[in-house]
């Protein structure tokens, strides 16, 4: 995947390290050194490959936020800061589905325990009626 559409830290060669295809959005990998810098990058790609539609550089815009909410501080990198309150909803998000699926755990683990209660008592029953 090198050539048109592609965006990498080092003046659009394909390096060993991070890149992005800036107009389709897909993520390839991402190296700690360069943080966020390599999704702004594709986003001003994808600008002007486009004419600053914005709404057809979304995904990739998307990128960066995720790559920012992603990052243990995004207030200190100058790529994220003009997205901080995207970046906010996104960690909450991330926050609350975290927290729905531990609360489906533990509603799964407690119909098990039910149903193996229930189990164990048919059991049990079931070994007293034949004693009968």
């Amino acid at each position: 995947m090198s050539g048109v559409g592609t965006t990498s830290p080092d003046n659009h060669q394909r390096a060993k390290g991070p890149w992005v295809n800036a107009c389709n959005g897909e993520i390839e990998s991402v190296a700690p050194k360069y943080g966020c810098k390599p999704f702004a990058c594709a986003i001003q790609d994808c600008l002007e490959r486009h004419t600053y539609n914005q709404q057809v550089c979304a995904r990739t815009i998307n990128n960066l936020i995720e790559c920012c909410a992603s990052l243990e501080k995004p207030h200190g990198s100058i790529h994220c800061e003009g997205f901080l309150g995207r970046v906010n909803r996104v960690r909450e998000q991330r926050q609350q589905e975290q927290q729905r699926r531990q609360e489906e755990q533990q509603r799964l683990q407690q119909e098990q325990r039910q149903q193996q209660q229930q189990q164990k008592q048919d059991e049990q029953q079931q070994q007293q009626e034949l004693q009968q």
